[in-house]
C-alpha cells in the first residue's frame, strides 16, 4: 500500500509558493481563476483565487502583473474564469541566492501568442513569451453541458439535438 506523504512537507504560508510545485509534472500547474482581489498591499497587492487553492492564492510579481494587464487589461473581473499555466523558474534569485520563482508561460483569453517586454530588475527590459494556452476539452462533459442546454430550451430544441448526434455520440 502507497503512503502518500506529500502532505507533510507543504509550507505554512498564506500564498502559493515554488515548493508547492514539488512532485508536480515538469514542476507546472495549470490554474483556474475563480477571484482576483486587490489587496491594497505595496508589496503583494494582486490575489488571484484559483479552482483548488486551499485558499492560498497565487500573488504574481510587478513584472506578471504589468504583462498580465499588457495581455488582459485592467479590469480584474475579466481574469475570472481565464486559465494560465504556472511554472517554476529556477533562476528566479533573492539578493544573491537561487531560489526559484513562480512564472507565467501560457494563458487563455488571447488571440494567438505574445511577447510582452517589460522593465525588470535594474532598469532593464527583458522579453517575456507568453503563450495561447489551449485547454483540452472534455468532450463527453462538453455533449452532457449542451444536450442540458438543450433540454433548458424545452422538447422541441432537445429533439433536435437529439436527432444531430451521431451513432457512437449516442452511446
Amino acid at each position: 500500500m502507497k503512503i502518500d506523504l506529500s502532505r507533510t512537507v507543504k509550507n505554512k504560508s498564506n500564498q502559493l509558493n515554488s515548493d508547492d510545485f514539488l512532485g508536480l509534472e515538469n514542476h507546472e500547474l495549470i490554474i483556474k481563476i475563480r477571484d482576483v482581489v486587490d489587496s491594497g498591499s505595496e508589496d503583494q497587492p494582486t490575489h488571484i483565487f484559483y479552482e483548488g487553492d486551499n485558499n492560498k492564492p497565487y500573488k504574481p510579481n510587478l513584472t506578471f502583473r504589468k504583462i498580465l494587464l499588457a495581455l488582459w487589461g485592467e479590469d480584474g473581473s475579466y481574469y475570472i474564469g481565464q486559465s494560465m499555466r504556472l511554472y517554476v523558474n529556477k533562476d528566479i534569485t533573492w539578493g544573491k541566492e537561487k531560489v526559484g520563482g513562480i512564472e507565467i508561460s501560457a494563458i487563455t483569453g488571447i488571440e494567438k501568442d505574445s511577447t510582452v517586454i517589460v522593465v525588470g530588475s535594474l532598469g532593464r527590459k527583458k522579453a517575456y513569451p507568453i503563450k495561447k494556452l489551449v485547454l483540452k476539452i472534455d468532450n463527453n462533459q462538453a455533449l452532457k453541458d449542451a444536450g442540458l442546454i438543450a433540454a433548458q430550451k424545452g422538447m422541441e430544441a432537445f429533439t433536435i439535438w437529439g436527432k444531430s448526434l451521431s451513432a457512437e455520440q449516442k452511446t
